[in-house]
């Protein structure tokens, strides 16, 4: 279709539907919002899918939580997400199948596996289906997303536009979290437009890892830019108050310093080379940042509140369940008691997806009120799913994160490896983080994961294309 016609059809729609989401944002109905806008979404992901995808992580990171707490006339606008997603994903299944192949990848064994467990679990145990298809949307919608970048055939400046695009997203996060610091101090108001702490925490890890990777595969970035960067970065989960960063850091330092020579040796490469640049890089990261700690006052009084609370929680509030709280450590073992009660059956499906929904739109409070006050994946989900959907569910990640190796081995350039080894972070977290927060259903962390891990495999699809075509 001419360029000139295809910018007037969907200037034209989107200028209609705003027009006429002004009565439904007016009125907050988010119904008639998601109504008006599904029209010209569906139009602009039929036609222009590579604008969808940069709006998706648009919404996902910076809009949706905005028009949440920025603009709460604006919040019904908040569905626009969804709809850019599902839209997406008709448009890459509907293409793929005209053209008679998909792109499976290997995490569509487990999601299968996973989507047939939870469905029959929750049949079994009476969820009602409301609740069922609230708790699908939350745990499986970006997941869609990753396939639908598998499968839009990307070019490969596109794939690297997407992931600068989401790292310029970060610094705008990045302001308005220094902003919030200078409005509260250290507090858990200290998020960006984010819903919280441990959301930007993930956010910015991934960034750390972006900027690790440019310095080691390009000259975009030297050693200082390393330094001061993480510093920023790595400063505002201590603002925000997440004590969990005496876990996250050495950690991170433990991926990033591992991952490059393990990548380099997987791609038959040298990998003391890899391993010098990593040691240089991390050692003189971290030397810069302790002295800059210990100078400055004001820094090393925020790590001195963090390690104090943390130390009280470690000991205290994460051991303990009391009304209107459930310590993060013993979560795990109430879930598995409420499992084992009920026997095998139970213990490997769990009780059904959708029997704990903390949502205003369904009037249910979770049946078993040790879980009132959870703020952690893993446990929740382990007592909805079982322990066989938990590890399907990881199978899935892990078949998103397969896509790092066999990238590696054929990027052309260092940009491209500097995005591959940043996802190995936030595909380690995925997994970790489960255990702190709700990671496996917030838009963020999903977005994060599933969507540059869509990048990843929409990245080998085309090396792989390009490839043959070579051949």
């Amino acid at each position: 279709m001419n360029q000139r016609w295809l910018r007037v059809i969907i200037g034209a729609s989107l200028a209609i539907a705003a027009a006429l989401a002004g009565a439904g944002i007016a009125t907050e109905d988010a119904g008639l919002v998601a109504l008006i806008l599904g029209l010209p979404v569906t139009v602009l992901a039929f036609l222009n899918p590579r604008a969808t995808v940069f709006l998706v992580f648009f919404f996902s990171i910076i809009y949706h939580d905005f028009a949440r707490r920025m603009m709460p006339a604006l919040e019904a606008s908040r569905h626009v997400l969804e709809l850019l997603i599902f839209a997406l994903f008709a448009r890459a299944l509907l293409s793929k199948a005209g053209e008679g192949r998909f792109n499976f990848t290997p995490a569509f064994i487990p999601a299968i596996l996973w989507l047939a467990l939870v469905t029959i679990s929750s049949s079994m145990n009476n969820i009602p289906i409301a609740n069922f298809l609230m708790k699908l949307r939350q745990m499986g919608m970006f997941i869609l997303f990753f396939y639908a970048l598998a499968n839009l055939d990307l070019d490969i400046q596109t794939i690297k536009q997407a992931f600068w695009f989401v790292f310029f997203l970060v610094w705008i996060q990045v302001f308005m979290a220094f902003v919030d610091y200078y409005h509260y101090g250290m507090s858990d108001l200290v998020r960006g437009f984010t819903p919280g702490g441990p959301e930007i925490t993930y956010l910015l890890l991934w960034a750390t890892a972006f900027v690790y990777g440019l310095y080691l595969y390009t000259k975009r970035v030297n050693l200082p830019l390393l330094i001061i960067a993480s510093g920023i970065f790595l400063i505002i989960p201590v603002m925000s108050g997440i004590r969990a960063a005496f876990f996250f850091y050495p950690a991170l330092g433990l991926v990033l310093f591992l991952s490059p020579p393990i990548l380099a040796a997987i791609a038959k490469e040298n990998p003391l080379a890899s391993f010098r640049k990593a040691l240089i890089a991390l050692g003189g990261t971290v030397a810069a940042l302790s002295v800059a700690t210990l100078s400055l006052p004001q820094v090393r009084r925020l790590y001195h509140i963090l390690y104090i609370t943390f130390v009280w929680g470690l000991y205290n509030q994460e051991r303990v369940y009391a009304w209107q709280h459930t310590g993060r450590f013993i979560a795990p073992k109430i879930a598995h008691a409420y499992l084992a009660a009920k026997g095998l059956p139970c213990l490997l499906s769990g009780y059904g997806l959708g029997s704990i929904v903390l949502s205003k739109f369904i009037n249910m409070a979770p049946n078993r009120s040790a879980f009132v006050a959870v703020t952690a994946q893993l446990p929740i989900s382990l007592y909805e799913t079982g322990y066989l959907g938990v590890a399907l569910y990881i199978a899935m990640a892990l078949g998103v994160s397969w896509f790092v190796i066999p990238c590696f081995k054929m990027a052309k350039d260092g940009d491209e490896r500097a995005m591959i080894l940043s996802f190995v972070v936030p595909a380690v977290s995925f997994v970790g983080m489960s255990v702190y927060y709700w990671v496996w259903i917030e838009h963020i962390a999903g977005t994060i994961f599933w969507g540059l891990g869509g990048l990843l495999a929409a990245l080998y699809y085309y090396r792989k294309n390009e490839a043959k075509g070579e051949a």
